[in-house]
């Protein structure tokens, strides 16, 4: 089952979250648990898309070439550009931002299988400033 992770996000921000992706010892029978073993997630395919609720129009996707970076040892990040959460913001009416959505992350193995790494609520929080001059 794919883990609940809430994401908290300002608009037009860049965003990076990077994880291990691990799962328990199914063997370990110690009183004290052993460590999680990594995920090979290396060479596989990740999708990810947001979307204002179930069933609506993708607001942003990203795969392992567009924002997602699969590394060794289970290793996961994942990047928003300041673009893409100014965009996951904006709603067809100007001055009523969009302040929630919903994600979820797939990653298909180099084998085939397919699972869903997590999933959640992303809160938006609406940015006042739209261009910054330098």
């Amino acid at each position: 089952m794919a883990k609940t992770v809430n994401l908290q996000i300002d608009q037009g921000e860049t965003w990076r979250w990077s994880f291990q992706w691990a799962a328990p010892d199914p063997a370990s029978t110690a009183v004290v648990p052993l460590p999680p073993i990594p995920y090979v997630v290396l060479g596989g395919i990740a999708a990810l898309q947001v979307r204002e609720k179930y069933g609506s129009e993708v607001l942003l996707e990203l795969s392992e070439f567009t924002g997602i970076t699969l590394g060794v040892d289970g290793a996961v990040t994942i990047e928003f550009t300041d673009e893409q959460t100014d965009a996951m913001g904006a709603t067809a009416i100007a001055n009523r931002p969009r302040l929630k959505a919903k994600y979820d992350l797939e990653i298909e193995f180099t084998d085939g299988d397919r699972k869903r790494v997590c999933e959640g609520e992303i809160t938006l929080s609406p940015n006042i400033t739209r261009t910054v001059i330098l």
